[in-house]
């Protein structure tokens, strides 16, 4: 069975590649910035807001400013996500083959908020586990066929701050100041390395984390990172 530690990392990860590659087709307006949200929407049915989308046609890049991804119902009113910005360019020899490659993926994450509520269940469930939508009751229209992802050749990520609010049991919550600036990975080929290589990063931020500041409850370091690997 596949692992499913630091799951909500990836799904993060994976919603913010989809909407990048998306606005990379749409173009820049009001009106489509609108599309992009509606788009977030219907995939997670979470409310999105997006600031600003600057579309670079010479050069094949994008630039995604202010999109703050919204909690779903009972899980408080912050946000669940807060990205001042995601920028990224992409190979055009590639988009004839209907294949993304990044040749530049910069992510800048404000804040993260991870919560468990007290029956269980994470806020983060809508993205790693999305509703499936109902069947039409008429035959839908064909659609394009989707572009592969096709690896980063360089990424650059940073992260300032993971709130984990555990409901369940208050005294394991913690803030995590996570430091990341610019850390950078090289030639991620696959889905595979991207996946390994965000997990490491993770794994080392939450581990660095708990030697500095040890839980102050009646629970290990080692049970609580146990926790946030679920």
């Amino acid at each position: 069975m596949r692992r499913r530690g630091l799951r909500w990392s990836l799904a993060i990860l994976g919603l913010l590649l989809v909407l990048g590659g998306s606005a990379f087709f749409l173009g820049k307006n009001s009106l489509l910035r609108a599309l992009a949200e509606r788009r977030i929407h219907r995939q997670t049915g979470l409310p999105a807001r997006l600031g600003q989308l600057e579309w670079g046609v010479r050069a094949g890049s994008v630039r995604l400013k202010d999109l703050r991804l919204s909690n779903p119902p009972g899980f408080g009113g912050a946000p669940l996500l807060d990205v001042p910005e995601l920028y990224f360019t992409i190979d055009p020899s590639q988009l004839a083959r209907r294949k993304l490659r990044f040749t530049t993926l910069r992510l800048h994450v404000r804040e993260l908020n991870l919560i468990r509520s007290p029956t269980g269940q994470w806020n983060l469930a809508a993205l790693v586990q999305p509703a499936q939508a109902p069947a039409p009751a008429t035959a839908p229209k064909a659609q394009p066929a989707r572009f592969a992802f096709a690896g980063v050749a360089q990424f650059y990520l940073t992260v300032d701050r993971i709130t984990y609010t555990d409901l369940r049991h208050p005294a394991h919550s913690r803030a995590i100041q996570a430091g990341l600036r610019d850390e950078h990975g090289a030639h991620l080929a696959t889905a595979a390395e991207l996946e390994t290589w965000t997990k490491a990063v993770m794994l080392r931020v939450l581990v660095h984390d708990l030697l500095l500041h040890p839980p102050k409850a009646k629970i290990t370091s080692l049970e609580l990172l146990l926790e946030l690997l679920k």
